[in-house]
């Protein structure tokens, strides 16, 4: 019986020593062997019968059985007619984009799905301004799925899966739904580090293209692969950060349309076309720099400057410095594209937006307020040469411009020109240029100011591009605590235009919050320069724990939606909007 004792510590401790090594589930189980082990050994001291009626109060051993998360989200729009906005009713008066998403990992194994809904009220007429998508439901709706193991050292994905190597100007593959937007690649990716001196990717997959019957995946084929070497690690270099870059991405078309031949076009049409970015970046003491070089093989596409066929090279260059530090944020980035454009397909359906590979955002600023928004920059892949500077700086508590409650300042400036031929006339052209400042400041625990000018001036893409358009944006933003959960905020915006189509505008906003749960607004811009219209909105959103509901009423104008510096066109609709996600 004494044998048997000693076996049963012995196999205790041999657990215990398991789970100390991270083999056990849970800390809270390597607690109760550890008490297992020293009631085994007190028991063996005391010399007590191993068979006495007295019950171990010892808590049973938990499984794992993963973790399960997810999130499900719907926009849902009613549509009225509007004789004043021309705005069109569907035939069901209603559209629906919906998605559920659910993650499952256990250890170092995860896997996940996607299913997405679209009871669009009219088949090719896409909610919102959406260009691509399968109405109703079906086993095709199940359009993200992946499994993954991931090691300290190396990771395996087969499925679908998001990517993106350097700045994005070779090889972006994401979402974003209110672009309606995702090119995914449904394949497999191998990635790996060694010891955090040299980490890699290798990828090979079938980039998503909307959702087309039950072929959600283009006919391109995608093999990449991306290496980056820490120079400041291998060298031990301390404080300091340096790591050089380069990615190779070959695009595989497996045919091309018939009337597409050598004879129509006057050159053979390659099945392959390569990129590469070769990359640099370093990091000390709050200074920041970085470039990138990108080249693109010879792909075709339709001049603008003679709107003919055109087989010819790509480059894009990309330099940024920055500084951070003692209150002081500036960057300065410089930017060049030239035929830039990567497609899955060359000549199919070229205008659309989820027709492409690769990410060309607009480097200027991403505005918030609504009259800044009415003609955002859109980057010209064709051929266009720029850059921005932004500064931030904040005066601090004490000093003699921050007061009692600091300052913060904040200036951009972008300006952006075509490359020669690059908007159908020889020749460079000026494309886009803003100049903003806002200061924020917080005059007490109650009171808060914003102060927001936006100068742009903007070609008229419709016209002549020497003809160039300006609109200058003037914004009071001013928002009172009443309590520590009630707040009310206000805008007020003015928008000139010694030369605009429209005129000029005007704009106001009041919105109610109750933290953390309640928000309630009403908004309006009046044209009162040209149309006369007004673009009223009003509603509220609740938010709570895992549940965030928004639902509006109003007429909206037709212009561009921004996410990320990309833009979709929407067109004018006028109704009802429900917003909801859940999360778990």
């Amino acid at each position: 019986m004494k044998r048997l004792l000693r076996i049963t510590v012995l196999f205790s401790v041999t657990l215990l020593w398991w789970g100390e090594k991270g083999y056990a589930a849970t800390p809270a189980m390597d607690a109760a062997e550890k008490e297992t082990v020293s009631a085994t050994v007190e028991a063996e001291a005391d010399k007590k019968d191993p068979k006495s009626d007295k019950k171990s109060d010892e808590p049973k051993r938990k499984r794992n059985l993963g973790h399960l998360s997810g999130s499900f989200e719907t926009n849902t729009i009613y549509y009225v007619e509007d004789s004043k906005t021309g705005a069109v009713v569907p035939h069901n008066s209603y559209g629906s984009n919906n998605f559920l998403k659910l993650d499952f990992q256990f250890g170092r194994f995860s896997a996940g799905v996607q299913l997405e809904y679209y009871p669009h009220p009219l088949v090719g007429t896409p909610m919102q301004g959406y260009e691509y998508v399968m109405e109703g439901f079906s086993i095709n709706n199940l359009t993200e799925k992946y499994i993954s193991w991931t090691d300290r050292n190396y990771s395996v994905t087969v499925g679908d899966f998001y990517e993106q190597f350097g700045s994005g100007l070779v090889l972006r593959a994401w979402e974003d739904r209110a672009l309606g937007f995702n090119n995914s690649l449904g394949g497999g990716r191998v990635t790996f580090d060694i010891g955090e001196v040299l980490q890699g990717k290798a990828l090979f997959g079938f980039p998503r293209y909307y959702m087309e019957g039950f072929d959600s995946y283009s006919s391109t084929q995608v093999a990449a692969g991306d290496l980056s070497l820490s120079l400041s690690n291998a060298l031990g270099w301390k404080g300091h950060s340096f790591a050089l870059e380069g990615s190779l991405v070959n695009r595989h078309e497996s045919g091309h349309p018939a009337d597409y031949t050598e004879e129509v076009l006057g050159f053979a049409l390659p099945r392959n076309v390569l990129s590469w970015s070769a990359r640099a970046a370093y990091e000390h003491r709050g200074w920041m720099l970085r470039f990138e070089y990108v080249g693109k093989g010879k792909d075709l596409l339709t001049s603008p400057l003679t709107q003919e066929f055109e087989f010819k090279r790509g480059s894009a260059q990309l330099a940024e410095v920055g500084y951070s530090g003692n209150g002081l944020s500036l960057t300065a980035m410089f930017r060049r594209l030239d035929n830039m454009q990567d497609l899955m397909y060359r000549t199919e359906n070229n205008a659309l937006a989820g027709n492409i590979l690769n990410y060309v955002p607009a480097l200027a600023p991403q505005h918030t307020y609504l009259l800044s928004t009415l003609e955002p920059y859109r980057p010209n892949v064709f051929g266009e040469i720029g850059g921005q500077i932004d500064l931030f700086y904040l005066f601090k508590k004490g000093s003699v411009i921050g007061g009692r409650r600091g300052l913060k300042v904040h200036g951009n400036f972008s300006m952006y020109y075509t490359l020669d031929g690059a908007t159908g006339k020889p020749g460079n052209h000026f494309l886009y240029r803003d100049f903003t400042c806002d200061l924020d400041k917080s005059w007490n625990r109650r009171l808060r100011t914003v102060l927001f000018v936006s100068l742009q001036k903007f070609a008229n893409h419709a016209g002549d591009p020497e003809k160039t358009l300006s609109q200058n944006v003037f914004v009071g933003d001013i928002t009172y605590k009443f309590t520590r959960k009630f707040s009310v905020r206000a805008e007020l915006q003015y928008l000139y235009t010694p030369d605009g189509p429209d005129g000029d505008w005007v704009a106001g906003l009041l919105e109610l919050n109750v933290a953390p749960k309640w928000s309630i607004w009403g908004s309006d811009m009046y044209n009162y320069g040209g149309t006369e219209i007004n673009y009223y909105s009003v509603g509220a959103s609740f938010t709570h724990s895992f549940v965030r509901v928004a639902l509006s009423w109003g007429r909206n104008r037709e212009g561009y939606i921004c996410s990320g510096g990309v833009c979709r066109q929407m067109p004018a609709y006028t109704g009802g909007n429900l917003q909801m996600t859940l999360t778990f």
